[in-house]
């Protein structure tokens, strides 16, 4: 089989998928990255402790071409929520084109389980995606799971943000751990029970991608 005609004909079939893009916000730290890189199995998104790395809004693409992850910076405390809204907001509509393969279909906002606590700012944040259009999950991120027990203190937690009635799907968080933790014994759980969902929330047009 000619290699050239095969690649195009992959194109062809991969134009006929469509894309199916995913924004992923939060805090800086709270994992986004590394979630990414779960979703996609391999090192697509670079990650780090304490500090940014993820400057600008960046697009991972998976090979097949079917999968669109937009990492944004992070939304740091003191920031402008109206500011950063007005930022979204534009870069939303700059993909909102007759193409529905450059539409943001689903949101994920990122919460620590260990931070305790959502902010003010984190909360109208949320709220101003809603009101974008785009379905938003909340995703609890580096939950302590260990034979199959959750932490009591992050299911508190999990408990406090449902009882927000934040504008998300089904209510709730999403509770998930993208990496196990070995040395202490914390398992990986979660992203598939949130990839599911994801699913099935999508418009019936990107399903297929």
């Amino acid at each position: 089989i000619d290699e050239g005609t095969a690649r195009s004909q992959w194109q062809e079939e991969a134009q006929k998928l469509g894309r199916f893009n995913l924004a992923v916000f939060g805090k800086t730290g709270v994992g986004k990255s590394t979630l990414i890189n779960a979703i996609f199995g391999e090192e697509v998104a670079r990650t780090g402790i304490g500090q940014p790395v993820t400057q600008g809004s960046h697009l991972y693409v998976t090979r097949s071409g079917t999968l669109g992850l937009y990492d944004t910076r992070g939304l740091e405390i003191g920031t402008s929520t109206a500011a950063l809204l007005d930022e979204v907001r534009g870069f939303v509509d700059s993909r909102r084109t007759a193409d529905p393969g450059e539409h943001i279909h689903i949101a994920y906002y990122c919460v620590r389980a260990g931070d305790h606590r959502i902010e003010p700012a984190e909360e109208a944040f949320i709220r101003g995606l809603h009101d974008l259009g785009i379905p938003v999950f909340l995703v609890l991120t580096q939950v302590h799971m260990k034979g199959g027990v959750i932490r009591g203190e992050h299911l508190q937690f999990a408990q406090h943000l449902f009882d927000k009635g934040l504008p998300v799907h089904s209510g709730r968080p999403y509770l998930t751990a993208a990496l196990p933790d070995p040395q202490l014994g914390f398992e990986a759980f979660g992203v598939t029970d949130l990839l599911e969902a994801t699913y099935s929330k999508a418009p019936e047009a990107a399903q297929m991608a």
